[in-house]
């Protein structure tokens, strides 16, 4: 990769990092580190030891390579004066070459075996109210993407990037300590003009972020391509296909313009990035060669000091590429440890009375609003009874709280004020694992693996019909059961049909009562009969 592709990544984690960070405020952020990562990888302990164990000593291979070279150097110096030796200091050289080249094949054999997937408890995820996925930003898609591209970031902290980046940071140590120990003034230069060039490239670096940041939040070119692809249909209805082009051709040319005021500074990084090899060898000679020529120093020990800063350098810039993914990972692990750790408002699914359920059910003053609209009431004091084995109804205008009575059944939510009681007990102090696993939810919604509605009910007669709603009624026998109502017709043989709106039962009575009655359940039958 380089340096400027490294740097516009950077600048992409920046604007992730942003993004992720605006989450974590709204749901209480929770700071995650390295350190934090490490301790979640449970069972896994053994084998980050052992990578990182073969990666330092993998670290070694680089100084090793400047010994070696130094070592041939000094070998062909012989030629003219003694061959014989020559030819020994070669041979041990080759020993030498091919010992460090099995170990380096071992190790990193080992290290890729050590590649370790990151385990992550999303049990608590599983397990967290209802609530917490009605935020909007908690939706499905952006879980699911959360999750898609969060846990391969974490990834990165525990797997080979962060064994090649521990390979080369021991690289960079090691050599410098051969180069000062070797000649420290060729190693003192090299480390002196490391510091400034990094400098340089630091400064330059920020720059490049700061504008690739500033560019992408207001790169609107994509943004308004998506859009255009996604409304296509309406857009060509209302002939404006003219408009957006010219639109986008101005959002095109502004992104050029932009582009084009960074490319000086990429290019003069990119420059010194690529340069710095050769430059870093030249302050070595431009210090070395006096010190051969004038002071008698030793050779062997100036080629060694110079091409271990030179490695150095190089190993520098390998692991420097990686820095990006960790920034991500820190971040990602944020997010993902914040679902992890939440605790449910509903409390813990094990802890609670487990009693042996009998089907008796009351609302006692029930008082909910949702927590994303916490100023518009669903319930005003819902008050009914429900006892065991009896069949009702619940129907109403839409909005009215229907579907919330099952919700706060299932304690999806807990009410905001009044009780909800199973068998006489407040149904919070039960445990909510042994209260799911006692009442049965069938959903509303259809879910259909293949095909299509009409495929799925076409042989549906009335027939067919009845002899579901046959098999429906001897199910439920000797079972409470509560009935949601929208088709009226279904619900005709319920023991108690309440009439719920704006939150409080307004009738109840059996379907014969409340026809007789013509109050609103009548009202609402004639509709719905005028409709079909």
């Amino acid at each position: 990769m380089s340096s400027g592709e490294q740097i516009t990544v950077t600048a992409e984690s920046n604007a992730y990092e942003e993004e992720i960070k605006a989450g974590m405020k709204n749901d209480g952020e929770i700071k995650a580190g390295l350190l934090t990562i490490f301790a979640n990888a449970r069972g896994q302990y053994i084998y980050i030891l052992l990578s990182w164990a073969t990666a330092i000593l993998r670290g070694f291979e680089m100084p090793c390579g400047a010994f070696i070279y130094a070592m041939v150097f000094r070998a062909i110096s012989f030629y003219d004066t003694d061959k014989e030796m020559m030819i020994h200091e070669l041979v041990i050289c080759l020993i030498v070459y091919v010992a460090v080249s099995i170990a380096v094949f071992l190790l990193h054999f080992v290290s890729v075996k050590m590649d370790l997937h990151c385990s992550l408890d999303l049990h608590a995820f599983y397990i967290l109210d209802a609530a917490y996925f009605d935020n909007p930003q908690h939706a499905p898609g952006r879980l699911i993407t959360r999750l898609a591209s969060d846990a391969p970031n974490v990834k990165a902290v525990v797997d080979s990037r962060m064994m090649y980046v521990v390979f080369n940071m021991t690289a960079w140590l090691v050599c410098l300590i051969l180069a000062l120990t070797s000649c420290w003034q060729v190693g003192l230069t090299g480390t002196v003009m490391s510091v400034l060039l990094g400098i340089v490239m630091v400064c330059l670096a920020r720059t490049i972020q700061k504008l690739n940041l500033q560019f992408m939040k207001v790169n609107q070119a994509g943004k308004l391509s998506i859009e255009v692809i996604e409304n296509v249909r309406t857009i060509q209805l209302l002939t404006r296909e003219r408009y957006f082009y010219e639109k986008y051709e101005e959002a095109s040319k502004q992104q050029k313009r932009n582009e084009m005021k960074k490319g000086y500074y990429e290019a003069a990084n990119f420059s010194l990035t690529q340069t710095f090899v050769y430059f870093s060898l030249a302050a070595g000679y431009a210090v070395g060669i006096p010190l051969m020529t004038r002071w008698d120093y030793d050779v062997q020990a100036v080629y060694r000091s110079v091409f271990s800063v030179l490695l150095s350098c190089l190993a520098m810039m390998n692991c420097s590429t990686f820095f990006p993914e960790f920034t991500k990972a820190r971040t990602a692990a944020g997010m993902l440890f914040n679902m992890i750790n939440r605790k449910s408002k509903t409390g813990d699914i094990n802890e609670g009375d487990k009693p042996n359920l009998r089907g008796n059910l009351l609302f006692e003053g029930v008082h909910f609003s949702y927590p994303q609209r916490p100023h518009q009431p669903i319930m005003r004091g819902l008050q009914f009874t429900v006892q065991k084995g009896q069949t009702v109804a619940i129907v109403g205008p839409s909005g009215s709280g229907k579907s919330t009575v099952i919700s706060l059944l299932e304690r999806f939510y807990d009410t905001t004020a009044g009780i909800v009681r199973f068998d006489g007990q407040d149904i919070r102090k039960i445990s909510l694992r042994h209260l799911r696993s006692q009442v049965a939810l069938v959903g509303q919604e259809p879910r259909l693996f293949a095909g299509t509605i009409k495929y799925k009910t076409y042989l549906m007669g009335i027939k067919t019909i009845q002899a579901v709603q046959e098999a429906l009624d001897k199910a439920r026998a000797g079972r409470t059961c509560i009935t949601i109502a929208h088709r009226l017709s279904s619900i005709q043989n319920a023991d108690v049909i309440l009439y719920v709106e704006n939150g409080k039962v307004r009738e109840s009575g059996s379907h014969s009562e409340l026809i007789n009655r013509k109050g609103r359940y009548y009202q609402l039958i004639k509709k719905q009969d005028i409709a079909s």
